[in-house]
């Protein structure tokens, strides 16, 4: 783990370093290397910067050495910053979120999506609802904050069943004298349209996707459009996994630790 460019110099036997940055304001330690006479490759990610790449050239010993340095993020940008205090630390967390990974995505677990199944995933996907209140008095007593990782975790935990879909599981056009939604199976994947505008906080889109566990509440206020049942559902204990994170010692700081995790 480095705090500036002037670490380089520590680090000269090998031809190539790794690195993790002591912070994650990328910005300062770039611009601290166009100070010192560097000039490294830029990746971005999320529009961020996310990584920078050194190359320095040593006449004394005549070896060129490569310097990758990496943000302690462990996820996109999109997801927030993570910065720890020291490099055990962040060994630490960058194992536990491997284990996690690995415990959460099974290869079992993938769908297969052909071109139109990922266009319209990508246009009719359901997003979390996001606005402002106007003209409204915050008031302790009636109002709840609600903490997006906990919401996000706690969805996770329970959910126990997931559906797989493969190339043969094909949308089909719904038809309301023929099929009953109520039997095609929980897990069934509709795409509907909204009619009723007031169900817009929950349906923040006028098309998207919803499983049939859910559309049974919401029946009344959406046309369903097509429907596409999976080939296999698998039982999962996420909250299992969710609590063997929680178990894992990542910070001696409780603060640190507790953070980290989030």
């Amino acid at each position: 783990m480095i705090d500036g460019v002037n670490d380089f110099l520590k680090y000269t036997e090998n031809n190539e370093y790794t690195m993790i940055y002591n912070g994650n304001d990328f910005s300062k330690l770039y611009f601290e290397s166009k100070q010192a006479g560097y000039n490294p490759c830029i990746k971005f990610t999320a529009g961020i910067v996310s990584e920078l790449n050194f190359r320095f050239r040593f006449k004394k010993e005549k070896k060129e050495i490569k310097y990758k340095v990496k943000t302690q993020n462990l996820t996109d940008a999109i997801n927030g910053s993570i910065t720890v205090e020291a490099e055990k630390t962040y060994n630490n967390m960058s194992r536990a979120m491997f284990e996690f990974s690995k415990r959460i995505f099974n290869p079992l677990h993938k769908s297969y999506y052909n071109e139109v199944d990922i266009e319209i995933l990508n246009q009719c996907r359901t997003i979390p609802p996001a606005g402002k209140f106007h003209n409204c008095l915050y008031n302790r007593e009636k109002h709840t904050e609600i903490d997006q990782n906990k919401a996000y975790t706690y969805n996770l935990g329970e959910t126990v069943r997931i559906p797989v879909f493969n190339e043969f599981d094909v949308s089909e056009h719904y038809d309301y004298n023929k099929h009953d939604f109520n039997e095609l199976g929980e897990l069934c994947l509709f795409l509907v349209r909204v009619v009723d505008g007031n169900a817009l906080m929950f349906f923040n889109k006028p098309y998207l996707l919803i499983y049939d566990l859910f559309s049974k509440e919401f029946a009344d206020k959406v046309e369903m459009l097509y429907f596409k049942r999976p080939s296999c559902v698998y039982d999962v204990d996420y909250k299992k996994c969710i609590q063997k994170l929680y178990d894992t010692k990542i910070s001696d700081k409780i603060a640190e630790d507790t953070k980290a995790k989030k």
